[in-house]
């Protein structure tokens, strides 16, 4: 039986290296990298904000055995999503991937954006099928407040 937090581990991705959201722009820029060590898959999430009308938006996937070291990063084949934002079509929504059994150890994503300004409110990695269960998730810096996760079973009801 899946339990989210026992069976998931959940990471808040940096959308550019350094920035947890990034602000409305148009530069190319790579997230943090996810390790897939350990796990069976990962899905990725993008919560994107509110898009200039006309901008162009592309993401794909890209993999490496050492995080970009020795093993450059390369594209997963057929990881490629694309957009022309209209007047509200695209604000506020999300896209997504779904890696199951990856061929390289670490996984990123690669946005491409141009043309008028769109925004990456939100990068999230949830890492699943893990070898050892629960998983232990990751209180860092963008990542959870320590003791501030709560695991409930058949909760009554009463005072929170």
């Amino acid at each position: 039986m899946l339990q989210a937090l026992y069976d998931i581990q959940i990471q808040h991705l940096t959308c550019d290296g350094t920035n947890y959201p990034l602000a409305a722009g148009t530069t190319d820029v790579n997230s943090g990298s996810v390790d897939t060590q350990n796990f069976g898959g990962v899905a990725f999430l993008v919560a994107l904000g509110d898009n200039a009308d006309t901008a162009t938006f592309a993401a794909k996937l890209q993999q490496s055995d050492d995080d970009g070291s020795a093993d450059d990063w390369s594209d997963v084949a057929g990881s490629a999503i694309s957009f022309t934002a209209g007047a509200s079509d695209t604000d506020h929504k999300m896209i997504a991937w779904d890696v199951r059994a990856p061929l390289k150890r670490y996984l990123r994503v690669a946005f491409d954006r141009g043309t008028a300004n769109s925004v990456i409110q939100a990068l999230i990695a949830l890492k699943y099928t893990p070898r050892e269960s629960p998983v232990t998730q990751a209180t860092g810096a963008g990542q959870f407040i320590a003791d501030k996760i709560k695991f409930l079973v058949s909760p009554a009801e009463g005072t929170a």
